[in-house]
């Protein structure tokens, strides 16, 4: 059960576990404030990095897997569309090319149904959206660890002072608040992509009541054959 709730929740998008939360609850709850301030410090960072850590190679995974579906379908959407648009001349000029004609309206189809598909399933606009997530936990984790770096060569004693460890706590919840807001957003935006890209798509197929719409329509005779000679 575990891992299909894992499953479905990468399919969702979403790379935050039960696991990896209770992976850091657990390695955390035992620090040792007692005996050494400045190492139970160490343990809380590094498992606060590992957090972030987990979303960055989550993303790196999802961007990969999303660069290559939209650069398959995107070249299949350019081959359909090409062959589609050159099979009829190609048959017209050429008697040898002349049953290409025939797979010309099946090749346009394959070649918008493959957009369609990158639209809808957000091969492309997810890749980018990866991208960006990634890009900006990895900027944050640098800066992460060179502040800490620096409170360190700041603070060498072992024995530290309330306002200390206020100070590295603060730090440690800016950084927290930090990541948690991008992978929101990131979160956020596909959720309106999905949901936009849903209605634009279902906004172009035909309406289930009015299979007719789009179709012309021929004069409409009246009722009454004499009405249109009245008056």
């Amino acid at each position: 059960m575990k891992g299909v709730i894992m499953r479905i929740g990468r399919n969702l998008g979403r790379q935050e576990t039960a696991g990896r939360l209770m992976h850091y609850l657990e390695n955390t709850k035992g620090v040792d404030w007692g005996a050494s301030g400045k190492t139970a410090l160490g343990t809380v960072f590094n498992e606060l990095a590992q957090l972030a850590y987990d979303d960055v190679r989550y993303y790196d995974k999802a961007r990969k897997r999303h660069r290559r579906l939209s650069q398959f379908t995107r070249f299949v959407a350019w081959a359909c569309g090409t062959a589609g648009l050159l099979a009829p001349p190609l048959a017209a000029i050429r008697p040898e090319f002349k049953d290409l004609a025939a797979y010309a309206y099946p090749a346009l189809v394959v070649g918008g149904a493959t957009l369609v598909f990158n639209r809808l399933f957000g091969s492309t606009k997810g890749h980018v959206r990866y991208v960006t997530a990634q890009l900006a936990l990895e900027h944050r984790i640098t800066r992460f660890h060179l502040q800490w770096s620096q409170w360190l060569a700041k603070h060498p004693e072992e024995s530290l002072a309330q306002a200390q460890v206020d100070e590295v706590f603060q730090l440690f919840s800016d950084f927290a608040g930090d990541t948690y807001k991008i992978v929101q957003q990131e979160t956020t935006a596909w959720g309106l992509a999905v949901i936009a890209d849903m209605e634009e798509v279902g906004k172009q197929l035909p309406k289930a009541d009015n299979p007719g719409a789009g179709a012309p329509q021929a004069n409409p005779r009246p009722a009454d054959p004499k009405a249109d000679r009245q008056g």
